[in-house]
């Protein structure tokens, strides 16, 4: 989970192009020379830092009047956002539910470029905080990338699992059997468990187990933490596609299910 540290000039960049970006909270378009003199620098530097973002797909340049608006990814971030804050709300009393039922830290997690965040979770009472916070970003190797990378039937990365098992063979067997159980590829001594969740607000995420290793040995145990896991998912894909229909103004979707 590290890093590198960005230096003074690329942070220096990053805020006049922040800047720039909120030029248009008052005006729908603008020239160069209008964002020039509202962030305060030369209209050559206002117009490398507008093509910057153009080239991003931040904002965006009329082509009749050259005139610049803010782009659609911009939206797309946003949408994107509000979802999965949405869910939040929606996952939070289903990952507590099922955390107090088996005893083990449950995550909902969501891809990225870099890994996977954890963008909530829930633990059982009196679990000791060894191993994460919300908004940590993992490897992809880990239960949840490996799950999500078979449910959207992503090209694997190159790589070898603790065991010797190589990445695409790790997804495939996620892909057979529905969920991916890895150990220690996060954190040493710690296994996960993961099961997909399909096509919710139009993202698609994981629900995750995560605990000490000795917890993941019997296959009894694995086949039971499964189904659960899949049951939640199910839950979290129902309650998300009926928040999406009244955002929509349609219907609500079917009854939520309850993990009990």
């Amino acid at each position: 989970m590290t890093s590198a540290r960005p230096s003074g000039g690329d942070v220096a960049s990053v805020t006049r192009a922040l800047a720039v970006l909120e030029c248009f909270e008052e005006s729908e378009e603008l020239g160069v020379t209008e964002v020039a003199h509202r962030i305060g620098t030369a209209k050559s530097t206002a117009a490398r830092l507008l093509a910057t973002l153009r080239r991003a797909g931040l904002v965006e340049q009329e082509a009749e009047s050259g005139r610049y608006v803010l782009g659609l990814r911009l939206y797309e971030w946003g949408q994107l956002t509000a979802e999965r804050q949405a869910l939040r709300a929606v996952a939070r009393p289903i990952l507590r539910d099922l955390s107090a039922e088996v005893g083990l830290t449950v995550a909902l997690v969501f891809p990225t470029e870099r890994g996977v965040v954890h963008v909530d979770r829930a633990e059982p009472r009196g679990a000791v905080d060894f191993w994460t916070r919300r908004g940590s970003t993992f490897s992809h190797h880990g239960a949840g990338g490996i799950v999500i990378a078979a449910s959207r039937h992503d090209q694997p990365h190159r790589g070898t699992g603790r065991g010797g098992d190589d990445l695409a063979t790790r997804i495939a067997r996620a892909r057979d059997d529905g969920y991916a159980l890895e150990f220690g590829q996060v954190i040493n001594g710690t296994a996960s468990l993961a099961t997909p969740v399909r096509r919710l607000l139009t993202t698609e995420a994981a629900v995750a187990l995560i605990g000490p290793e000795q917890s993941f040995r019997s296959r009894p145990t694995v086949g039971r933490l499964a189904a659960l896991g899949r049951h939640a998912a199910r839950a979290l894909e129902t309650r998300g596609h009926g928040q999406r229909a009244e955002r929509e103004g349609g219907a609500g979707g079917p009854a939520p299910h309850e993990l009990r």
